[in-house]
């Protein structure tokens, strides 16, 4: 699928959201464990001590704002320029992640996040609150904050929104390791219910995301971020693979990036049940498939041998009564 970007192009967006050319992002609603009054704080210090042009401007894609930071922020004169608090479509949100210079992700509490394996997804760098679920998820490709010292965030957000040559040093680290974030994802859940599962599987010449194995069936799955999956060229490259794979008997389920990170338990849906479809089910539905299988022969023999028993007893009886 190419995505329709005649109708929501980088310009339209950025004018219709009163977004400037350089910008960070952050997604996620407001309410208070996501701690963006930590956020509020630190643009706070900041106009203390910078003069205006100096202080980057922070996109808060997070629904209707609520409760008191939601306040604070919407009626702040001085920062009205500098946070700006959207709800786009998800094809505005597309176009607004590929064009940030990086992602904040301030948060107090998380469990598995989705808000940092997205922005991995688009070969953004993300400042992290130094959590243990983020940590885990990024490892290296990220950079992490004592999640309620204002100052520090202040700091490491301006040094990131100055320094391009990091920012793109962490660009490259991520354009090599992120896929297996989302990949990571995905398998793990996949195994979970059952599935088994292989990753970075090589197929001829060519090494896919995964595959999921039955029996004697396997299926390969592709799970498409949205940096190397979506330009006209990347996707005409894709489709080449598959279809010389296609050619050679492989079936394949593809997964984006973009769909899964809004809605992973949707999707996952989807996947195991297009999985089903094509014969691929959890190794121990295996066992119970083949138990089922020696049952209903095992019927059938003892139905067959009841029949012939019982011809061979009216035959013998019907002869017996001839001779009487």
């Amino acid at each position: 699928i190419i995505r329709n970007t005649d109708s929501c192009s980088k310009d339209d967006v950025l004018k219709k959201y009163n977004i400037s050319d350089e910008y960070i992002l952050a997604v996620g609603s407001i309410d208070p464990k996501k701690n963006y009054m930590t956020i509020y704080r630190a643009y706070k210090l900041m106009l203390q001590s910078l003069s205006e042009e100096k202080i980057p401007q922070l996109v808060i894609v997070g629904g209707h704002p609520t409760g008191l930071t939601g306040e604070f922020i919407e009626n702040d004169t001085e920062l009205s320029k500098k946070i700006t608090l959207i709800t786009p479509s998800d094809e505005e949100l597309d176009v607004i992640y590929r064009n940030c210079k990086f992602t904040i992700l301030p948060t107090v509490y998380e469990g598995w996040s989705l808000t940092l394996p997205e922005s991995l997804s688009y070969g953004k760098f993300c400042l992290c609150s130094d959590v243990a679920p983020l940590r885990e998820i990024a490892g290296e490709l990220s950079d992490y904050v004592e999640t309620m010292d204002s100052v520090e965030w202040m700091n490491k957000i301006l040094y990131y929104n100055e320094n391009e040559d990091v920012l793109k040093s962490y660009s490259e680290k991520i354009e090599k390791n992120s896929e297996s974030v989302f990949e990571k994802n995905v398998a793990e859940y996949l195994v979970s219910k059952g599935y088994n599962i292989r990753q970075q599987w090589e197929v001829g010449a060519y090494r896919v995301d995964m595959i999921a194995i039955f029996q004697d069936k396997k299926i390969i799955i592709e799970c498409d971020g949205e940096k190397w999956h979506s330009t006209e060229e990347q996707i005409r490259q894709d489709m080449e693979r598959q279809n010389v794979l296609e050619r050679c008997g492989w079936e394949f389920i593809r997964i984006r990036g973009s769909r899964y990170f809004k809605n992973p338990e949707i999707v996952m849906k989807e996947v195991i049940e297009e999985l089903n479809q094509k014969g691929i089910y959890p190794e121990n539905t295996g066992d119970k498939k083949i138990l089922r299988k020696e049952m209903k022969l095992l019927d059938k023999i003892r139905n067959r041998a009841s029949e012939i028993i019982r011809e061979w007893n009216e035959s013998n009886n019907s002869s017996k009564n001839m001779r009487l």
